[in-house]
C-alpha cells in the first residue's frame, strides 16, 4: 500500500510539472522600437519574477499555463498578459499619459503637468540632437506653435531671432531666456547636446512671474543633470559638408552688355570700347562660394548615487563656411558642468555652469559696400584677376593708382567704373573683422527644507566675460581710383561684462480635503556692469595681417580713443498661489513687483506691477463624463489665462532725461566740438543733448487672454492642443520730434499700441505596428498684427529703407500691421515707350509721395512644422520640414543711387520693354537705370511664402548583444540631409535671411545676407 501512495504522488507531481512552462520574450519601447532594461515582469499572485537584460529579454521557469505576467516599468503602462500556453511572448510598452513630460519647468519652481493652466510648449532634448546647428534658438523652427525663428544671416556662428506669438514692439521684440534659472542676452552659448529641456511660456499667466521683462514671451531652458548608477561615457562625433543652397539667377556677360547699350546707349558703348573688356564673363557666385566644413565633438561624463549626480562635457565646433580665403568660420570650445549633492537630509547644494570660448571671423553683409550685395551686384564683365595688365590699367598705375595684388602677386580684376569696391574677393582678403570671446555662465544654489514641504532656495547667478574685436578695413576698397593705399579703418575694441543676480525664494505646499495648495514667495536682484575701451586709427605700417594693431599706427595718422561704463540694477518681488481639487480644478495666481535704479527710468516711475490669473477644468475626469472616457476619448481639460507683463528691452542709456555731452555745441553748423580755446587754453566743453527729458517715460505693458484647450484620444496616441490669444501691447517707445520752442529736436515717449492675436494648433500621433513604431506631429499658428494706436506728430512713423536711398520703404502706421511696406503700385508698362505706369492714388496730376500705397508685411499669416519619425529593428527615420505663408519682402539689393553698371537679376532682364508694342511686365533698360520710383514699388516685392523640409535623417543602432563583448553600451550612426528642399517663388537667395541685422523695421527688405547652407552630415554617438 505505501508503494502504491508513493507511485500516485509521482504521477501527480508529474502531471503539475507537464502543466507548467518555461516563457522568454523580448520588452521594447513602443516610442522608438528600442529594448527595455529593467522591465519587472511577475507572475501575478505570486512572489516569482525577473527583470530584462541589457536587450530586453526575460526568461521566467515553471510558469503555470494558466497564469498571467504583469509587464511594469517606472513611466510606462503596466501590462497584464495571460499566458494561455504560450512559451514566447513579445511586449510593447508605451510611455504613461499621466507620468510622461509630467514635471514641466515654471519661473522659479516645477509643476505636474496635469496641473499646467497656462500656454507652454516643450522641447526635449532628443529633439537637439545629431542636428547641424551650433545654437539652440534653431532648433525651435517649425516645432512649436506660435514660435517664429528669424534667420538675419546663414553666417558661421550668427543666431537666429525668436518670436513668440507676433511682434509686440516697434522695436525688440526679444523672449526672455533663463537657463538653469540664470537671465542670459541670448542662448547662442549653449551647446544643444548639453540641453535637456526647453520650456516656452507664451502666455502672459506664465510668463508673469518675470514681469517687466516678460512681455515678449519667456525661453526657460534646462541643462542635464547625472542620473543615479554607473557612471556612463559617451562620445559624438559629426562631420558636415555645406553648400551654396541657391544662386540668384543674374545677367551674364552678353545680357548685361545688351541690357546697358539699350539703358544707357552711347555712354556704355564708348566705356566698353575704351577697356576693352571683351571676351570676360565672371560668374561671380561660382568665384566666391565653395564647400563649408563642420566639425563638431562631444564627450560627456555622467553618473551618480543617493547622495548626489553629476554631469560634465566638453564640446569642440568648428564652422567653417561657403565663403573662399577663410574670413567666415566660427570655432567654439564648450564645457558644461552641473552637479547637485545631499550634504544633509535637509540640504541640497548644486550648480551649474557653462563655459566658452570661441573665435570667429566674418564678413560685411547689410551695408551700402557689403561684401554679400557686392557678389550679386559685381559686372560680369570684370575679371577676378589680370593675367596681363590691360593699357588702362597700366595707365592708372604709372598716374599714381595703387590696386590691390593678390597673394601670388596678379592684380585683382577692377570694375571700370567701381574700382576694387566692385571685386568680392578683392574685398574678402583685405578685410578682416574678428572677434574672441570668453565667458563663464553659472548659477550655484542651495536649497533647504526645514520642515516638511517646504523648502527654501537661495542662489547666485553669475556672468563673466570678455570679446575682443579687430575690425581691418582699407579706405580705397571704397575709392573707385584707390588712389590712396594708405588711408584704411582699423578698430580694436575690449568689452569686459560683469552680471549677477541673487535670488531667494520659497516653495511650500500642502494636501487638505479642500485640496492641494502651492504657495511661492520671493526676491530678486540683480547687477550689470560692462566697461568698454577701444581705438581706431587710419594708418598702420603695413597691409600684413601681422600689423593690424594700433601699435603699428604710424606717424602722423589721424589717431582716437573712446571708452565707457554701463551699469544698471534691478530689483524685484514676486509670489504665486496655486490651488488643485480633485484632479479637476486648477487655479494660479501671480505677482510680481519690479524696480530699475535711473539707468532706465525716472526714480519717481520706476515701479511696475503684473499680476496674472490662470484656471484649468480637466472636464474629462468628471463623473459626468465616467462613460465617455475610453479608448476613443481618454483626456480632455480647458484652460484660461489673464495677464500683465512689461518690456524693458527698449530702454535704457537715460532715455527720460536730458543728459549733457562734452564739445562746444555750433548751432550754425549743428555740430559738436570736442574742446573749445579761451584765453589761449584748451578746455573740454559740454552742451545739453538733442532729446528733451521726460520722466513719466515707462516700459512697454502687453495685456494678455488666453483660451487652450488640450485633449487626447485613443489611448492616448493622438493629442491635441488648441490656443487662442489676444495681446495688446501698450507704451511704444517713440523717439518723436519735439515743439521748436524747447530747443531741442527729439523727445522719447510712450505712444504706441499694437495688437496681436491668434490661434495655435498643436497635433501629435504615435504608434507602433509589431516591431515598427512611427510618428507624426505637425503644428500650424495664424497671426493677426496691427497697430492699434499711434499718437505721434506725423500720420505715420518712417522706418528703413533702400540701402543708398533717402526714402523709407517700411512704416510704422496705424491700422497696418507693424513696419508694413508702403511704396508705389505699378500697374503696367506704357506699351509705346517703356515707361512704368504707377497708380495716381491722390488723384492729383503726377506721381509723388502721397500715391504710395500698402505693399504687404513681413510677418507671416501663418506659420507651420511638421516631424516624422519612423524605428524599425535598430533602423530609424526622421523627417522635419517648417514653412510660413502670406509675408512679402522686398528685393532691396538695388536702387539708382548707386547701381549704375551694376549686375541685375533675371527677373528684370527677362522681363524689361525692349520696342514699341512689345508686352512686358518691367520697364525699359533707361527707366530701371534712372527712375528711382521703380526701387521703391511692387515690382520688388515679392511672396515670400516658404516651405522647407529641414533635415531627413536617418540612423542605424546596432545591436547590443554584438557591443556587450567589447564593453561598449550602444553605437549608432546616421547620415542626414539639412536644408536640401526649398519652395518658394522668392527669386533671392532666401526668403528666410534678409541680412536686416538688429534693424527691426528692416525684417521686410532682402538687403544681401549670407545665405541659408544646404548640408550633408555623417555622424557616430557611443555610449559605455
Amino acid at each position: 500500500m505505501k508503494s502504491f501512495f508513493i507511485l500516485l504522488l509521482v504521477l501527480l507531481n508529474s502531471t503539475a510539472q507537464a502543466q507548467n512552462l518555461n516563457v522568454s520574450g523580448t520588452v521594447k519601447s513602443a516610442t522608438d522600437n528600442v529594448p527595455m532594461i529593467g522591465v519587472t515582469v511577475m507572475i501575478t499572485g505570486s512572489s516569482t519574477g525577473t527583470v530584462t537584460d541589457l536587450d530586453g529579454n526575460y526568461a521566467l521557469r515553471n510558469v503555470p499555463a494558466g497564469a498571467t505576467l504583469q509587464f511594469s516599468y517606472v513611466g510606462y503602462v503596466s501590462q497584464k498578459i495571460s499566458v494561455n500556453g504560450q512559451v514566447h511572448i513579445n511586449v510593447t510598452m508605451h510611455e504613461d499619459s499621466k507620468t510622461i513630460d509630467e514635471i514641466v519647468v515654471i519661473g522659479y519652481g516645477v509643476q505636474k503637468k496635469s496641473d499646467v493652466t497656462g500656454a507652454i510648449s516643450s522641447v526635449k532634448s532628443d529633439d537637439l540632437l545629431n542636428s547641424p546647428i551650433s545654437d539652440a534658438a534653431s532648433a525651435l523652427q517649425g516645432r512649436v506653435s506660435g514660435v517664429q525663428v528669424v534667420n538675419n544671416s546663414g553666417a558661421p556662428g550668427t543666431a537666429p531671432t525668436i518670436r513668440v506669438r507676433g511682434y509686440s514692439s516697434n522695436g525688440s521684440s526679444n523672449p526672455l531666456y533663463i537657463v538653469d534659472g540664470l537671465k542670459v542676452s541670448d542662448i547662442s552659448y549653449l551647446d544643444p547636446s548639453s540641453i535637456k529641456s526647453m520650456e516656452i511660456l507664451k502666455d502672459a499667466a506664465s510668463a508673469a512671474i518675470y514681469g517687466a521683462e516678460a512681455g515678449n514671451g519667456v525661453i526657460l531652458i534646462t541643462t542635464k543633470n547625472g542620473d543615479k548608477g554607473k557612471t556612463k561615457i559617451s562620445f559624438d562625433a559629426q562631420w558636415t559638408f555645406s553648400s551654396l543652397s541657391k544662386k540668384i539667377d543674374l545677367m551674364n556677360a552678353e545680357q548685361f552688355k545688351k541690357f546697358y547699350s539699350e539703358g544707357a546707349g552711347e555712354t556704355f558703348t564708348q566705356l566698353y570700347n575704351t577697356y576693352n573688356i571683351e571676351g570676360t564673363d565672371t560668374d561671380w557666385q561660382d568665384e566666391m562660394y565653395e564647400t563649408g566644413k563642420i566639425q563638431k565633438y562631444n564627450l560627456g561624463l555622467q553618473g551618480g548615487n543617493d547622495q548626489g549626480t553629476f554631469f560634465m562635457t566638453i564640446g569642440y565646433m568648428n564652422n567653417d563656411g561657403m565663403i573662399k580665403m577663410d574670413k567666415d568660420y566660427y570655432q567654439r570650445v564648450t564645457a558644461q558642468i552641473n552637479a547637485s549633492y545631499k550634504l544633509r537630509p535637509w540640504l541640497e547644494v548644486g550648480t551649474s555652469n557653462t563655459l566658452t570660448h570661441s573665435k570667429s571671423s566674418t564678413l560685411s553683409e547689410d551695408s551700402r559696400y557689403g561684401l554679400m550685395r557686392g557678389i550679386v551686384l559685381a559686372d560680369p564683365l570684370t575679371p577676378v584677376y589680370y593675367n596681363t595688365l590691360p593699357s588702362y590699367m597700366e595707365n592708372n598705375i604709372a598716374n599714381g593708382m595703387h590696386p590691390i595684388q593678390a597673394a601670388d602677386g596678379r592684380y585683382y580684376g577692377y570694375s571700370w567704373q567701381l574700382g576694387g569696391a566692385s571685386n568680392p574677393l578683392a574685398m574678402v582678403e583685405n578685410q578682416t573683422l574678428a572677434y574672441k570671446r570668453a565667458f563663464v555662465n553659472g548659477m550655484t544654489y542651495a536649497n533647504i527644507t526645514p520642515i516638511k514641504n517646504l523648502v527654501f532656495t537661495t542662489r547666485l547667478g553669475y556672468t563673466m566675460g570678455s570679446l575682443n574685436e579687430n575690425d581691418f578695413h582699407p579706405i580705397y576698397l571704397d575709392a573707385y581710383d584707390s588712389s590712396a593705399d594708405t588711408d584704411l579703418r582699423l578698430v580694436n575694441g575690449t568689452y569686459q561684462t560683469v552680471y549677477y543676480q541673487w535670488e531667494n525664494f520659497a516653495n511650500y505646499s500642502l494636501k487638505t480635503k479642500a485640496g492641494d495648495f502651492s504657495i511661492m514667495a520671493g526676491m530678486s536682484y540683480s547687477d550689470y556692469e560692462q566697461n568698454n575701451s577701444g581705438g581706431l586709427t587710419n594708418a598702420v605700417s603695413s597691409n600684413a595681417n601681422n600689423f593690424y594693431y594700433l601699435d603699428y599706427s604710424t606717424n602722423g595718422a589721424d589717431d582716437y580713443v573712446t571708452g565707457g561704463k554701463t551699469k544698471r540694477r534691478q530689483i524685484a518681488y514676486y509670489g504665486r498661489f496655486g490651488w488643485s481639487f480633485l484632479n479637476r480644478y486648477n487655479a494660479q495666481f501671480n505677482f510680481r513687483a519690479d524696480s530699475y535704479d535711473s539707468a532706465y527710468l525716472d526714480l519717481n516711475h520706476n515701479w511696475g506691477y503684473f499680476p496674472s490669473v490662470s484656471i484649468g477644468w480637466t472636464f474629462s475626469n468628471e463623473p459626468f463624463m465616467k462613460n465617455l472616457v475610453g479608448k476613443a476619448f481618454t483626456y480632455g481639460k480647458f484652460r484660461g489665462s489673464y495677464g500683465v507683463n512689461g518690456s524693458i528691452s527698449n530702454l535704457g542709456g537715460y532715455m527720460y532725461a536730458a543728459t549733457l555731452q562734452t564739445g562746444q555745441y555750433d548751432i550754425s553748423s549743428n555740430t559738436a566740438n570736442t574742446a573749445y580755446w579761451l584765453d589761449n587754453k584748451l578746455y573740454q566743453g559740454t552742451y545739453p543733448s538733442n532729446s528733451l527729458a521726460n520722466p513719466k517715460l515707462r516700459w512697454e505693458r502687453s495685456k494678455q487672454i488666453d483660451f487652450g484647450l488640450d485633449l487626447r484620444f485613443f489611448n492616448d496616441r493622438l493629442s491635441t492642443t488648441i490656443d487662442y490669444y489676444h495681446k495688446l501691447t501698450d507704451g511704444l517707445l517713440i523717439q518723436s520730434v519735439s515743439p521748436l520752442s524747447t530747443g531741442t529736436k527729439t523727445v522719447y515717449q510712450n505712444l504706441g499700441k499694437v495688437i496681436n492675436s491668434g490661434v495655435e494648433i498643436e497635433l501629435e500621433w504615435r504608434d507602433n505596428i509589431g516591431d515598427f513604431s512611427y510618428g507624426i506631429k505637425g503644428n500650424i499658428a495664424t497671426v493677426n498684427n496691427k497697430v492699434e494706436e499711434y499718437r505721434g506728430k506725423d500720420t505715420r512713423l518712417g522706418g528703413s529703407g533702400l540701402l543708398a536711398a533717402s526714402s523709407q520703404l517700411t512704416y510704422f502706421e496705424e491700422g497696418y500691421p507693424l513696419w508694413y511696406i508702403r511704396g508705389y503700385q505699378l500697374d503696367g508698362i506704357d506699351p509705346q515707350t517703356g515707361a512704368p505706369i504707377y497708380h495716381d492714388f491722390d488723384g492729383v496730376d503726377g506721381i509723388s509721395e502721397a500715391d504710395r500705397t500698402d505693399l504687404g508685411s513681413a510677418i507671416p499669416d501663418f506659420t507651420y512644422g511638421i516631424t516624422l519619425t519612423a524605428a524599425y529593428k535598430g533602423f530609424d527615420l526622421s523627417i522635419y520640414g517648417t514653412g510660413a505663408s502670406g509675408n512679402k519682402l522686398v528685393y532691396g539689393m538695388m536702387s539708382t543711387s548707386d547701381q549704375v553698371w551694376n549686375n541685375r537679376p533675371q527677373f528684370l532682364y527677362e522681363g524689361r520693354w525692349t520696342s514699341a508694342g512689345s508686352a512686358a511686365t518691367m520697364p525699359s533698360a533707361q527707366y530701371q537705370i534712372y527712375d528711382p520710383r521703380f526701387y521703391n514699388s511692387n515690382a520688388f516685392v515679392f511672396d515670400a511664402s516658404f516651405f522647407k523640409i529641414k533635415q531627413i535623417q536617418f540612423g542605424y543602432t546596432l545591436p547590443k548583444n554584438l557591443l556587450q563583448k567589447i564593453g561598449i553600451e550602444t553605437v549608432r550612426t546616421f547620415v542626414s540631409l539639412d536644408n536640401f528642399f526649398t519652395f518658394t517663388d522668392y527669386p533671392g537667395s532666401d526668403p528666410e535671411v534678409n541680412g536686416s541685422g538688429s534693424a527691426y523695421s528692416a525684417l521686410a527688405i532682402d538687403y544681401g545676407g549670407y545665405p541659408m547652407s544646404k548640408s550633408v552630415s555623417f555622424g557616430v554617438n557611443v555610449s559605455f
